[in-house]
């Protein structure tokens, strides 16, 4: 019954545009971290998702954004957008689970990155870039859901992609980090992106130039152009 919940669970948040459903026991990521940054967990056999997007997100955010006005009202919508679909999602499955978004503190951040890496999703760059070997860098993570069910998995292991690798992502990296005390992200946000841009995994998954210039800048006008 559970795994049928579960489908229904992914279809779900794939309908709203959260196309990256990772399973993972939350003992890999707590085995690791420190209190008080573990995720909430109920036995060594703990079952989570690591839930995000690749570009598949945009359309599905910006066409529910231009009919709601409690997101056009809002100062975070794509955040507001996270906490209605996806519990929503869950909702919908009949499925009871503990929610920790990306974006919110509660009681305190969750290490998303390195969760993405310890859950076996993606691996995590000198440049702080996570790499998924197909997606390359371009997606996000947005939220984990950790169910009171118990689920065998193996970790899978993940191969560094940047081995041999011979761009300048963590040049780029170094250039930001050198005038981050000066500039704010979003007055910076080009030289972000080289970083990004910088990786040759993913190319077909880059994001289109109004989503690369909503998540950097945070601009609303960029949500109000046509999402495809």
């Amino acid at each position: 019954m559970m795994d049928d919940q579960l489908e229904e669970l992914k279809l779900s948040l794939n309908s709203y545009g959260f196309d990256i459903v990772h399973p993972f026991l939350v003992s890999w990521y707590n085995q690791k971290i420190q209190d008080p940054f573990k995720l909430p967990q109920y036995d060594d056999s703990s079952f989570a998702l690591l839930i995000g997007n690749t570009k598949k997100l945009w359309p599905h955010f910006t066409e529910f954004y231009v009919k709601d006005s409690t997101l056009q009202n809002s100062e975070h919508p794509l955040n507001d957008y996270c906490e209605k679909k996806i519990p929503l999602a869950l909702a919908q499955a009949k499925l009871p689970a503990k929610i920790r978004f990306s974006h919110k503190a509660e009681p305190y951040h969750i290490a998303f990155q390195k969760l993405a890496e310890m859950s076996g999703f993606a691996y995590l760059n000198r440049a702080h870039l996570c790499v998924h070997e197909e997606y390359g860098p371009w997606f996000a993570l947005r939220a984990v859901l950790v169910f009171d069910y118990q689920k065998k998995l193996d970790l899978k292991s993940i191969s560094n992609p940047c081995l041999d690798c011979d761009k300048n992502c963590i040049h780029h990296f170094q250039q930001v980090i050198h005038t981050l005390k000066e500039q704010k992200v979003r007055d910076n946000w080009q030289s972000w992106l080289k970083i990004r841009d910088s990786c040759p995994i993913g190319k077909d998954y880059r994001y289109s130039e109004d989503q690369i210039l909503y998540h950097y800048t945070k601009q609303k006008l960029h949500l109000e152009s046509n999402p495809i």
